[in-house]
């Protein structure tokens, strides 16, 4: 079979296998914004499009750790190969995916190829090519991988403009299946073609089979030509180097930490994690993302340039890498983004403003400034621009040149796989730092870069020039890495005295001639030095070429080299723990590795998980580790000094504690006087000799950081909180056998086992002065036995949690002298923990007058600050709170700042004692499921079932309603004297369910029908479930039907009724059911098929299209408000004839009812008027063609004035046509309707 000879030929076919990685970077920054991809998969933000982004890296990372298995065993080809299966499998199930589950499979599955193809396919690059080009030959995988980037956005931009384009409502799931469908092309075509290509050299020759390496030496570098000196040079130093690794047993993965490759290994690792947290693919990823911040108008087209400039300026670095170097490209790289990612933050900080997160991902944008947005976008380019030129190109070189061949594809994998892992974290952590640090991860990142200079400055040698056979010398020579390496190559010396007679070529050129030469080894590093050659002849013909070293003669030299080793293994175990000996320990290291996340994501402090570690210290290892100290201190006075130090004044504790704590600036004396110890310690020890291991221990610090800061600051319950407060039975005056006797109600009752677990002492517990410490104290004549750890102890024995309540104002809520906790947030924050407090309730009286309880509007009532201050705070202390922010609903943009804080969030005033309480609640609470997700819920308030203010049929509507829109339960009655009625309705564990489902989905309103007095409500459930609420307002029964096609999309399914516990079978078509006076029926659909019939869009009718009479008028927003339209109507109201908005022109194919899809703002929420009738709504009439006008409720949309919604409406009277006219006005003479965004049309 033919096979390629040409070097660039064959390597840069073998780099498709990088642009299956570029096609994986930019697989989703295209389709993301398009709204096929939002309304099939439900329009997945923050977290979930996290997680479906990392799922493809997640792959990729075990994908790279198998990956040298599979390339050592069955040659670097056939690994490719495989990773190409991989990824037509992959490709597959994504382009069929019919949800989230199965595409995430799809990509981790593509992402496992991507994880072999990356670490191989440099792999196999260095070893086909000559060292002159190398660095040339190997950043062919990064030009791939930049052309595979572009490729595939440019396919997904073209794909974006299927049907109406990326803002069509309705437009075809084709513009992401037709990307993920094209993008398994490449991999067939490199499958294939991989059998024209040679096998690689060294991995032949480490299998012995010789003369196939042979020749293909000589095909790719001399002509076919076995007996060209340069052939016969690179075979013996091939044939020495696998003999010399064979005598060191050095291809385990055992031997990847011994003492002179460990650095090597770190080293590597390091270089592919920095080139991840140096940002880049924060840009590749979610470009758009960066761009809609910028409030760039068109962010598709413009993110589509730094695609071409990274395919571009990728070039000069394949060019010109191996003259200028890799050294030089890294440090310059980190210097420049450093540059580039400040300037970003900065410009975000001093122009930009916060904002609701509506459909998107971002909740900070610079607006109206084109100087500032500009900027941020050149500095994107410069940044991409940078790396491309770069970190791109060098860091895929590198780790693939520094190892020995035996070991080279494990090490490489390790390395990739470092990648890979933190390619992995950023995916997932992105959009949650997007939503909760904005342009601080501009400063995060420009601080990564800035670290990765450091890191690579005393760290990185530079290897151009050299052959893969002398990188021991490099790194085994002793001198630091900004030294300036030897020039030239012993694979020059060699070639040249074999063409020159002064040095015998190997045996193979001479059919029999036996070379016996004789290695020196390095004495400082155990490395191979360029030393003579010694060659004697004996005719044995067909006998392989035979290398004989001089280890025999140098055994003692060697055993003591050895023993240096072993001694040096000890003190790194002493000194960094499992975090060296995890890797080669890979048992115990993942033990270790779960503990840290297991520890970060329950919430610990990074102070804590490495305090873990120093917990597992046994005796002798302490005793071990003070020996160390002991012995490596210099002299027996210096020692025994610096002994006495570390024992007075500070616990033992291990090198990784330590170092931990010195990051963590952690404020205890003996501590510090420790750290005061080790950094000097660390300086004059690790600095230039441990700089890789020092490093490490920074990775694992900052994945530490990084979890917390993707994290929210608090502890999360990963489904909505359950439990009983005190307030609605007691008002602000609680006692202590009030609480007890409840609790232990909770528990005899057998309310606990549902869950209701949270015991929450509300207003009123405390005393009217703090102690002389000003620490909050209990109110002892409420609470004679002095309440705090008392009552706490109290709970957590019944097996309940400790809830305790403040404020972040003045005084507490119903009093003028009880104190809350501004101004003294950490110190009420640590006593709360030393009481045992499992949940905080944070309320917001007196927030800014101590004379002035309630305040709606003042910018310090409204404002986030306290909230946050209180939740640090909480942070600090030594336990773990879920923590309720109860700030009424006041304000703007809750659902973004008070979920980044807390689990629960209070999105109203209090609920009162009556029935339109529940309207009003519920009209507040609907657009709060763009933020609801696992651990973050809206509170719609405390349940007042069992108060006796509402019938049974109303309590179960309001415990419905509660529970599908995955708000917290908290009782409030009276536990001990509750009707069974209403316990019997807070245990219906088919309810409970519903609310406490995994998915933690919030229902949506599908349709309202205002005038017959009905909703029909739907939500996502688990196991592909789906929950619908029938909700009649109506104070009398009414018949109801729906269509379940129509308004659920859903062709059949299997239902239960919930409250009647009632299989009702399969259901299909329409379905009809009669609900009494203010019912709420739920269903829960399994067993789904989806409707095939979907409504089409007949156009969309934006604001500025319309024609405005009396008070209304066109009002401008910026690109991310008023969305789609980006503008509005405002003021329609008082009067029928006072105001309109009319729009001529409608199309529709046929007469009769539509479907309209009203896009309107209203947020006119109700909080003074919430205690007078106010109802969270406003109303607005819709008439077409003169016809009778209809009545709608449109309930609050979102975070502001500018935060649009939709809701779906029924509307008659249209013609076939396109001169339809559509009139919408307010309802009444004195109220006002909702702002109008614009309007689709359905058929």
């Amino acid at each position: 079979m033919y096979q390629a000879s040409n070097v660039y030929a064959i390597c840069g076919f073998a780099a498709i296998g990088g642009g299956l990685f570029g096609f994986d970077i930019s697989s989703m920054s295209g389709v993301i914004g398009t709204e096929a991809y939002k309304r099939y998969f439900n329009n997945p933000v923050s977290s979930v499009q996290g997680a479906i982004t990392a799922s493809m890296p997640f792959g990729s990372f075990f994908g790279a750790l198998i990956s040298s298995f599979i390339a050592d065993r069955y040659s670097r080809r056939t690994a490719i190969q495989f990773s190409c299966t991989l990824w037509i499998i992959g490709s597959t199930l994504q382009c069929a995916s019919n949800g989230i589950p199965m595409l995430v499979v799809g990509r981790a599955i593509s992402g496992i190829c991507i994880g072999i193809a990356s670490t191989i396919v440099p792999v196999y690059q260095s070893e086909i090519a000559p060292k002159e080009i190398r660095g040339r030959i190997v950043t062919l995988q990064q030009w791939a991988i930049t052309w595979g980037i572009l490729i595939q956005y440019f396919i997904q931009y073209g794909a974006s403009f299927v049907g109406g384009g990326p803002n069509d409502p309705n437009q075809p799931e084709t513009a992401f299946r037709i990307p993920w469908g094209l993008q398994m092309i490449p991999a067939v075509i490199l499958f294939f073609g991989l059998f024209f290509l040679p096998r690689s050299p060294r991995w032949l020759a480490s299998k012995d089979q010789w003369d196939e390496a042979i020749q293909v030496l000589a095909d790719l570098h001399a002509g076919g030509d076995i007996d060209h000196p340069k052939v016969l040079a690179e075979y013996q130093e091939i044939e020495e180097a696998l003999r010399f690794e064979r005598e060191e047993a050095t291809s385990s993965m055992r031997a990847l930490m011994a003492p002179r490759m460990r650095k090597r290994v770190l080293l590597g690792m390091s270089i592919q994690t920095w080139s991840q947290l140096g940002g880049v693919n924060v840009l590749m990823y979610y470009i758009i993302y960066v761009m809609e911040a910028a409030d760039i108008g068109s962010p598709m087209l413009t993110a589509s340039i730094q695609y071409v400039i990274n395919v571009l300026l990728t070039l000069p670095a394949i060019i010109y890498i191996d003259r200028w170097g890799r050294r030089p490209s890294l440090l310059l790289g980190s210097l420049f983004m450093m540059i580039f990612f400040f300037i970003t933050g900065a410009i975000q900080a001093v122009y930009g403003e916060p904002v609701s997160m509506a459909e998107s991902n971002i909740t900070w944008v610079v607006r109206g400034n084109k100087a500032a947005s500009g900027a941020i976008v050149a500095c994107s380019y410069l940044v991409v621009a940078t790396f491309a030129t770069t970190w791109g190109p060098a860091s895929w070189c590198y780790p693939a040149e520094i190892f020995p061949s035996k070991v080279r594809a494990k090490a490489v994998s390790l390395a990739t796989a470092s990648n890979w892992f933190w390619n992995c974290i950023l995916s997932f952590a992105v959009p949650p730092m997007l939503v909760h640090i904005n342009w601080r991860m501009y400063m995060l990142f420009g601080t990564f870069n800035g670290l990765a200079l450091i890191h690579v400055y005393l760290a990185a040698p530079e290897t151009k020039g050299k052959m893969l056979e002398e990188m021991d010398e490099v790194f085994d020579s002793g001198r630091r890495a900004w030294e300036r390496q030897p020039k030239g190559s012993r694979l020059d010396d060699l070639a040249r005295g074999i063409a020159e007679g002064s040095v015998l070529p190997p045996a193979r050129a001479y059919k029999g001639i036996r070379v016996e030469k004789e290695i020196k080894r390095d004495s400082i590093g155990g490395g191979r030095s360029s030393s003579t050659t010694a060659i004697s002849v004996s005719q044995r013909q067909g006998v392989k070429p035979q290398v004989k070293t001089s280890a025999d003669r140098q055994g003692q030299q060697y055993k003591h080299i050895f023993y240096e080793g072993v001694l040096s293994a000890v003190r790194i175990k002493g000194r960094v723990l499992r975090l060296a000996l995890g890797i080669a320990r890979l048992g115990q290291g993942v033990q270790d590795l779960t503990v840290v996340w297991d520890r970060i994501w329950d919430g610990y402090e990074p102070s804590a998980v490495l305090d873990g570690f120093k917990a597992d210290l046994t005796q002798d290892e302490t005793d071990q580790y003070d020996a160390q100290v002991n012995g490596s201190l210099g002299s027996d006075e210096q020692a025994a000094a610096k002994k006495t130090a570390v024992h007075a004044n500070a616990p033992r504790v291990s090198y990784l504690d330590a170092l931990g704590r010195i990051f963590l600036a952690v404020e205890d004396n003996g501590t510090e006087k420790l750290a005061n110890f080790m950094i000097l310690d660390i300086m004059d020890t690790y600095l230039l000799r441990r700089s890789h291991l020092i490093m490490a221990t920074l990775q694992l610090y900052l994945l530490t950081v990084l979890a917390q800061l993707a994290a929210s600051t608090t502890v999360r319950t990963s489904t909505p909180p359950m439990g009983w407060n005190s307030y609605n039975a007691y008002n602000c005056n609680p006692t202590e056998d009030i609480m007890k006797q409840n609790a232990q109600s909770l528990v005899s009752s057998g309310l606990s086992k549902f869950g209701y677990t949270y015991v929450t002492t509300d207003c009123g517990w405390a005393s009217s002065s703090r102690d002389q410490q000003g620490r909050l104290q209990w109110d002892t004549s409420k609470f004679p036995s002095g309440g705090g750890t008392e009552l706490g102890d109290f709970m957590h024995g019944l097996g309940l949690k400790f809830g305790v309540y403040s404020g972040g104002g003045y005084y507490q809520c119903g009093s003028t002298d009880i104190p809350a906790s501004l101004g003294y947030e950490t110190i009420d924050a640590e006593t709360f923990a030393s009481w045992g407090g499992d949940f905080l309730k944070y309320d917001n009286c007196y927030s800014v007058s101590s004379t002035n309880m309630v305040d709606y509007d003042s910018p310090g009532a409204i404002s986030s600050d306290r909230f946050d201050t209180m939740a640090q705070a909480l942070n600090e202390t030594n336990r773990d709170f879920l923590y309720e922010i109860c700030q009424w609903g006041c304000g703007t943009d809750l659902g973004i700042w008070a979920a980044a804080d807390a689990t629960m969030w209070r999105i109203s005033n209090d609920i009162s004692n009556n029935w339109a309480s529940i309207w009003r609640i519920t009209n507040q609470v609907v657009p709060y499921y763009k933020y609801t997700s696992p651990g973050r819920y809206p509170d719609m308030d405390m349940l007042i079932v069992g108060l006796n203010v509402l019938s049974a049929e109303e309590e179960r509507f309001h415990f419905g309603m509660w529970a599908i829109n995955k708000s917290p339960l908290t009782l409030g009655f009276k536990v001990s004297s509750a009707p069974a009625s209403s316990v019997q309705i807070v245990s219906n564990q088919d309810v409970l369910s519903i609310n406490q489902d995994s998915l933690g989905k919030q229902a949506e309103i599908i349709r309202r029908y205002t005038e017959e007095e009905w909703d029909v409500w739907a939500g996502e459930l688990s196991g592909s479930r789906k929950v619908v609420g029938l909700a009649n307002w109506r104070n009398s029964p009414q018949s109801v039907s729906i269509d379940l096609g129509d308004i659920l999309g859903i062709s059949s399914a299997k239902a239960r009724d919930v409250w009647a516990a009632a299989d009702l079978g399969m259901l299909s078509g329409t379905y009809t059911a009669t609900l009494a006076a203010h019912e709420l029926k739920l269903l829960v659909l399994s067993d789904i098929v989806k409707s095939t019939t979907v409504r089409q869009s007949k156009g969309y009718y934006a604001a500025p299209s319309a024609t405005i009479s009396g008070a209304a008028q066109h009002i401008a927003c910026s690109s991310m408000q008023c969305l789609p339209s980006k503008a509005k109507i405002g003021n329609i109201g008082l009067g029928s004839g006072a105001a309109a908005a009319t729009f001529s022109s409608v199309s529709a194919t046929t007469a009769g009812k539509k479907l309209l899809g009203v896009d309107f703002i209203n947020y006119d929420v109700a909080l003074d008027s919430a205690w007078t009738g106010g109802t969270n709504t406003r109303n607005m009439t819709i008439s077409v063609n003169g016809g009778a006008a209809k009545r709608w409720a449109f309930p609050i949309s979102g975070g502001d004035w500018y935060d649009t919604g939709r809701m779906l409406i029924e509307v008659d009277g249209f013609q076939a046509g396109g001169n339809n006219q559509v009139v919408f006005r307010a309802f009444g003479t004195t109220t006002w309707a909702p702002d109008l965004v614009g309007f689709e049309v359905f058929e």
